[in-house]
């Protein structure tokens, strides 16, 4: 269990978190380039992740029963096949039909290693390891669209990450797999325990993917910044969750994962509320780097807690399914809510969503806030 397997998993979960971490600059491409209003933009975003979040929850069963490797590839060709569409066919109609292909593709994707890290003999750092990749290959994305989209307009960004992924699926077939009887030496989660950490996630991302959304908006209109100065932030926001992806592992043998995982909810809510309401570009920009890494420790410790709990990948694959459900909604209510009552009230949804969140990770029984208890033995291949 090595390097191609940390390769195999950050291919899939590039993918899976593609179309919302690049969403800030993909939104001004859709509107600049079509003269689409806010509220379309944000329908097209949401049309492409909703359709992720189906494709990973309707993943769930084969990918319990299947070799993970041909599926994982199948996925990024399919997503690859869908953003050259959204480069390619002509209108908004054009532009949705490809990124709704792209979202199943991705979705599946991002199931697919979710899965796959669940049978491997140390989650925690597998996971860490594959998110600190994606997250140096998404910032470098994030990077290259401005320039791209300044030279080809939509069909420059759009070529790209079809060409990504065209790149990337070759990975899947090194994707960690289990290889003989898995053993069966613990109880399974509560049912109970498992929906609540998947209604944790879906709510933690969509007040994360929603203010992200409106990230370059914001610090445009309420910190003055310019198009491109907002992107280096974003960018530099990605790459701080680098050391943070890093500090996961470490911090999990230590302090289990609960504990870690209560403190970057609480850290990232803070820097999001003076994100929301500060006119400083420099509060806005130190805010958004911290938050750039807790988001990535919070996801990482998310995406570990439901791995744990099942050994053959279901509840993993789920948290992706998840995780996507949340980024399709978050855009669409932020976006209501800063039309309504402007920025700052942003500050309070958020609030109240980490509340939601935190309260529902506190209800979960105590062998699953320890971690689960996974199978005695993980056998892969």
């Amino acid at each position: 269990m090595g390097r191609r397997a940390v390769a195999a998993l950050t291919a899939g979960t590039v993918a899976g978190l593609m179309a919302s971490t690049l969403m800030p600059v993909l939104l001004a491409d859709y509107r600049r380039d079509l003269a689409l209003s806010r509220s379309q933009a944000g329908l097209v975003a949401t049309a492409a992740l909703l359709a992720a979040a189906m494709a990973a929850f309707a993943a769930i069963r084969p990918l319990s029963r299947r070799n993970p490797r041909p599926v994982g590839t199948a996925a990024l060709l399919l997503a690859a096949v869908g953003f050259l569409l959204a480069a390619a066919l002509p209108g908004w109609q054009g532009l949705t039909a490809g990124q709704v292909v792209a979202g199943i593709g991705s979705g599946v994707a991002g199931a697919t290693a979710n899965a796959a890290v669940a049978v491997t003999p140390d989650p925690d750092r597998m996971t860490a390891l594959a998110m600190f990749w994606s997250t140096l290959m998404i910032a470098a994305l994030l990077a290259a669209l401005p320039p791209l989209t300044s030279a080809g307009g939509r069909a420059g960004s759009f070529a790209m990450l079809g060409l990504v992924c065209l790149l990337l699926a070759p990975l899947s077939r090194w994707l960690p797999r289990a290889s003989g009887r898995l053993a069966c030496g613990s109880r399974g989660p509560r049912r109970q325990d498992a929906m609540l950490l998947l209604c944790a996630g879906a709510i933690f991302t969509a007040g994360e993917s929603g203010l992200w959304a409106l990230s370059a908006e914001i610090a445009a209109d309420q910190a003055g910044m310019s198009t491109g100065v907002a992107a280096a932030v974003l960018s530099g926001a990605v790459l701080a969750g680098m050391p943070a992806s890093l500090a996961v592992a470490r911090l999990a043998d230590r302090y289990r994962r609960m504990g870690p995982l209560l403190v970057t909810i609480v850290i990232g809510t803070l820097c999001k509320v003076v994100f929301a309401v500060t006119a400083s570009p420099v509060l806005f920009t130190v805010a958004q780097l911290v938050w750039g890494a807790v988001i990535v420790a919070s996801l990482t410790y998310l995406v570990v807690a439901a791995a744990v709990l099942d050994v053959r990948g279901r509840w993993a694959a789920a948290m992706a399914g998840a995780l996507s459900l949340g980024g399709a909604v978050g855009p669409a209510l932020t976006g209501v809510v800063d039309e309504a009552s402007g920025h700052r009230a942003l500050a309070v949804l958020e609030l109240a969503m980490a509340a939601a969140v935190v309260g529902m990770l506190l209800l979960m029984g105590p062998a699953a806030r320890r971690g689960g208890e996974p199978a005695t033995e993980r056998i892969t291949a």
